[in-house]
C-alpha cells in the first residue's frame, strides 16, 4: 500500500509576463525512481527545453490533509505559523523547514507555490524583525519597574548590549533580569483591546471603602 505520493509539475514562463508563471501538471508518481523516468521521457520529446532544470518535486503523505488549522489571509501562512520568528541568519527555506518540522510534516521535497512549505518560505522574505532589550524587576512594594534599554536590529545585537548593561551599577545587581522581544516591524499589537474587568472592580472597591 502507498504511504507517499510524488506530485510532479513544472513552471512554465509566460511568454507575455516575464514574472508570471503557469504552474503545469505533469503527473502524480509512486516514487522518485519513477519521477526520473518521467523526467527523462519529457527530455527525449523535446518538451521543456527552455527550462529542463526546473521540474518541481512535491511529496505528499497519502489521504493526509493539509492546511488542516486554515490560513490567515493577509499572509497566507497557516494559522499554527502565526507570530514565528525568523532567526538572525536563517533562510526563507530554513524558516519554512524548521516551522514544518516542529508541526510534523515531512517537507524534504515540497517546493510548489500552493503548499504551506513554499507559503511559509515567502512569508519569510516579507518580514522584517527588530529586538527590544528589556529589564525589568519587582521591588518590596511589588512594584514593577521596567526599563526598555533599547531596540536592535539583530537579535546578537541586543544580546551584545545585554552582556553591556550587565556591568553597570544597578543591572549588575540584577543580572538575571534581562528578556529580549522580537517585534515584527509595522505590526500592530493589541488588536483585540483589553478587558477593563479588574480595573472596575478596583475602582468599585475603592467606593465601597468611602461608603
Amino acid at each position: 500500500m502507498l504511504y507517499e505520493i510524488y506530485f510532479l509539475s513544472h513552471p512554465d514562463q509566460n511568454k507575455y509576463n516575464s514574472e508570471e508563471k503557469n504552474i503545469k501538471i505533469l503527473g502524480i508518481y509512486s516514487s522518485i525512481e519513477e519521477i526520473g523516468k518521467a523526467i527523462e521521457q519529457f527530455h527525449k520529446q523535446g518538451k521543456f527545453l527552455d527550462s529542463p532544470n526546473d521540474f518541481i518535486i512535491e511529496k505528499y503523505e497519502l489521504d493526509k490533509s493539509y492546511w488542516t488549522t486554515g490560513f490567515i489571509l493577509e499572509k497566507n501562512i497557516p494559522v499554527w505559523a502565526d507570530k514565528k520568528v525568523v532567526y538572525t541568519g536563517e533562510t526563507s527555506y530554513e524558516f519554512a523547514h524548521r516551522l514544518c518540522s516542529e508541526y510534523g510534516y515531512d517537507k524534504e521535497f515540497i517546493t510548489w507555490q500552493y503548499s504551506e512549505y513554499a507559503s511559509l518560505a515567502e512569508y519569510a522574505k516579507t518580514i522584517h524583525y527588530v529586538y527590544i532589550l528589556w529589564h525589568y524587576y519587582e521591588t518590596e512594594n511589588y512594584d514593577d519597574v521596567i526599563k526598555l534599554l533599547g531596540i536592535f536590529s539583530s537579535y546578537e545585537l541586543a544580546k551584545e548590549a545585554e552582556e553591556r548593561y550587565k556591568k553597570l551599577p544597578g543591572f549588575k545587581s540584577l543580572p538575571y533580569y534581562f528578556d529580549i522581544d522580537a517585534y515584527e516591524i509595522n505590526q500592530m499589537q493589541w488588536t483585540e483591546g483589553f478587558g477593563l474587568g479588574f480595573l472596575d472592580e478596583d475602582i468599585e472597591n475603592n467606593n465601597k471603602t468611602y461608603e
